[in-house]
């Protein structure tokens, strides 16, 4: 009798109470991801996304000789194109914004970006980041031979107490 009601009760729960608490979070979710789909339009990621692509692109191929660099781009492009193609990781960018905004975040921040002042913003960014890029490039260059006599003296102290060295940059 008890096992009755017991079953009589959880297929009332299954039936009538669960699909109350599922339609609306599948609602929110519904209404979460179109907020997220409608701030990654206005802010144009996909280009943004594919231009990065571009830049990191031709940044490792102008460190290779000229008769590699061809050939390596085309490989590195294909590549990306299969794999880190904005279409291949577009539900990953999707998912990390749900995680990380809520629904109400993710609307002002796309009502920002509708602004002048968030248009500029996404026009200048990539550029802004690229100068900064170069910048921390430049400061990096700098202080390479620092941090090379580091490595190298690094480097003697393990040989010297016998154990084996590690590879100093530059160096095989």
């Amino acid at each position: 009798m008890i096992c009755r009601h017991l079953f009589a009760a959880l297929l009332f729960a299954c039936v009538f109470v669960a699909p109350s608490f599922s339609t609306p979070a599948l609602a929110d979710e519904a209404s979460h991801r179109k907020a997220v789909e409608d701030l990654l339009a206005v802010t144009q990621v996909d280009k943004a996304y594919n231009q990065m692509i571009d830049m990191m692109i031709d940044a490792q191929t102008k460190q290779l000789p000229p008769a590699v660099a061809a050939p390596f781009k085309d490989t590195v492009k294909n590549f990306y194109a299969k794999y880190m193609s904005w279409d291949a990781i577009k539900e990953d960018f999707m998912k990390v914004y749900m995680e990380n905004f809520t629904e109400d975040e993710l609307k002002q921040i796309t009502a920002f970006y509708q602004t002048p002042v968030g248009q500029k913003t996404i026009k200048e960014l990539p550029q802004m980041m690229q100068q900064g890029m170069q910048r921390a490039q430049q400061r990096l260059q700098a202080h390479m031979p620092e941090l090379q006599q580091e490595l190298t003296e690094i480097a003697k102290k393990g040989a010297a107490s016998g154990g084996a060295a590690p590879a100093t940059p530059g160096q095989p």
